[in-house]
């Protein structure tokens, strides 16, 4: 194989590995967002909320142990 075609081939190899990448990237992203807005909206319909992580009180942790 003579260099130059070695050379255009992992040219296009990398090319399309970028742009799959790229593609695969957005894709997470925009899976990241549509997920957490559904859970959060599904969460505020059914009323359900989480206390702030500092906010335990004695009667809280009596209940968890």
């Amino acid at each position: 194989m003579r260099r130059k075609t070695l050379d255009l081939l992992l040219n296009w190899v990398g090319t399309v590995l970028t742009v799959v990448l790229i593609v695969a990237g957005v894709g997470l992203v925009i899976g990241n967002s549509f997920t957490s807005s559904q859970v959060r909206s599904q969460l505020q319909e059914q009323k359900v909320f989480f206390p702030k992580v500092g906010g335990r009180t004695t009667r809280t942790w009596s209940r968890l142990t």
